[in-house]
């Protein structure tokens, strides 16, 4: 229905009722092959233009656990798409008492400001963070991106090992959320016409694992025909953590702490069990991780499967023949605030260190070597970090040491990965653009920390924040900015100059928008500021 239709039935009382059945039926969207779906209408946040939502959408038959998803049949009548599906199992649910079947979780919901096959405006496909382990695409809101010209496709996914466990066997091969993914994708591809969307413009984005899992699909050779671009807020394919190397000895140990006889038939025991006893325990196999000082992503994460994946990310981007296509790589100030966290309740703290001298004095280079996955076989890296992020009168002193901790971790998982991933994006001739999200809203607190996933609450509507007049102000050319992207691959309203080797230029994203260089400037941001002390 027209803005026009929508204003005449306001002033005009008599054909009011032929005009709440139009807007019925634009509401009611028929997919050939498919069936038919009820949607609903809701308003963009400034301009209160109509959005289209049809949520909770079957992408894919109720998973069989571990395998990878089956295409959607078709159903009868019409399907009500007024109310989001069911989350995938995670730990939120574990003390609570769900109802109905917890692994029919596969569905998505799409966005739209003009429903018809005629449209075909550009489209984002955005992926729910969580560390592969927790989320919904109920985090994935409309009012603020669609003030602009595009369709928001919003997946889900299996999470945690109920997504990406492995035993190395052809029924629990590993990487089923990101056949979840993929077959999200491609539902995309086959129908996102019938809702307005283009789907030779899709453009893969996500926040943190979702960015990840974004950066996997830009890299699987399952889905070069399907993205046109990317889009990625605090994650890469190119992270350690982004692709698990041990994913079957994880997988072991989670099965184990699920209570799962390893000299046993584990397949038929994991199988066998209860969703949430898995998730269960995964959360316990995090922990015991985080304790040792290890970061306890594996068995929930992305692997090597010969299909999916062939190789290792960095060494498919590395290759001359890799295609590089239009992206955005963005990090956020202090990136590694909650791992700083993570590491003091879990290692310090669950090891009683806390008010350890020795510990903090000597050990911590190697603790945070650990955190990261790295090897210091030549007993020279842990120098350079004492160098690069502590001072020497900082040692011992765990207040002291916060910022070089937080810089190094946030740099390691984050930075230095994303950096890396511009780089190679841009050498294999895909226009990349590097930012850094720097905007401290006084809804994020007082404490000065712009921590890892705030700037998702400048481009979807969180329903807590309060937001202020600056806050809308950063939030209009923010989502100006990347609308554009989505539209053209180039961002407009700002001086963004396309990432290069030599310049090593990136954007400040604040109350205003500058360009800087070099990135790793942003490396050591919270000792330079004296965050924390």
């Amino acid at each position: 229905m027209s803005h026009f239709s929508a204003k005449f039935c306001v002033y005009v009382v008599v054909p009011l009722l032929i005009c709440v059945s139009l807007t019925a039926a634009q509401t009611l969207v028929n997919i050939p092959g498919l069936g038919s779906l009820q949607g609903t209408t809701s308003q963009s946040y400034f301009t209160k233009r109509t959005i289209y939502e049809f949520k909770g959408i079957p992408f894919a038959e109720r998973p069989v656990r571990f395998m990878p998803p089956e295409k959607k049949t078709p159903w009868n009548g019409v399907l009500n798409a007024t109310s989001f599906g069911r989350a995938c199992p995670q730990i939120s649910m574990v003390n609570t008492t769900p109802e109905g079947d917890l692994e029919d979780c596969l569905f998505l919901n799409v966005y739209s400001p003009k429903v018809n096959n005629a449209s075909k405006l550009p489209v984002l496909f955005y992926i729910h963070g969580g560390g592969f382990s927790a989320g919904s695409s109920q985090d994935v809101a409309p009012g603020f991106f669609l003030e602009h010209d595009i369709v928001i496709v919003a997946p889900q996914y299996r999470l945690g090992p109920l997504g990406f466990l492995s035993l190395g066997t052809q029924s629990v091969g590993g990487n089923a959320a990101m056949y979840d993914q993929l077959m999200a994708l491609q539902w995309t591809y086959d129908n996102i016409e019938h809702f307005g969307g283009n789907p030779d413009m899709i453009t893969v984005a996500g926040v943190s694992a979702g960015a990840a899992s974004a950066a996997v699909q830009y890299v699987s050779p399952l889905t070069q025909d399907l993205i046109k671009q990317v889009l990625l807020f605090s994650g890469t394919a190119v992270a350690f953590w982004a692709v698990g190397t041990e994913p079957v000895t994880d997988s072991l140990l989670i099965a184990k702490y699920a209570g799962c006889d390893p000299a046993g038939d584990v397949q038929a025991c994991l199988k066998s069990l209860d969703p949430l006893t898995i998730v269960k325990a995964y959360d316990q196999y995090q922990s015991a991780e985080r304790t040792q000082a290890r970061s306890g992503m594996g068995g929930s994460n992305p692997m090597v499967d010969g299909l999916f994946l062939t190789e290792m990310p960095l060494e498919t981007m590395s290759k001359p023949d890799f295609k590089g296509r239009p992206m955005i790589m963005s990090v956020v100030k202090h990136e590694g605030q909650f791992l700083e966290d993570v590491l003091y309740q879990y290692y310090l703290k669950g090891n009683n260190l806390t008010d350890s001298f020795t510990e903090l004095k000597y050990n911590i280079p190697d603790v945070l070597l650990s955190y990261t996955d790295m090897k210091d076989l030549a007993y020279t890296i842990g120098t350079a970090i004492k160098d690069e992020y502590f001072k020497p009168q900082e040692f011992g002193n765990y207040t002291a040491m916060k910022a070089g901790i937080t810089d190094f971790l946030g740099s390691a998982y984050f930075k230095g990965p994303a950096r890396k991933m511009a780089e190679l994006n841009n050498m294999r001739g895909g226009t990349t653009y590097l930012s850094t999200f720097n905007y401290n809203s006084p809804g994020f607190g007082m404490d000065g920390v712009i921590a890892h996933g705030r700037d998702q609450a400048m481009i979807f509507p969180f329903e807590w924040f309060s937001y202020t007049e600056e806050d809308l102000l950063v939030i209009r050319n923010m989502t100006a900015m990347y609308a554009q992207f989505i539209s053209t691959g180039t961002p407009s309203g700002v001086s963004w100059k396309p990432y290069s080797l030599e310049s090593d230029e990136y954007l400040i994203i604040d109350t205003t928008m500058t360009m800087n260089s070099p990135f790793e400037q942003q490396y050591t941001i919270a000792e330079q500021e004296g965050l924390y002390k």
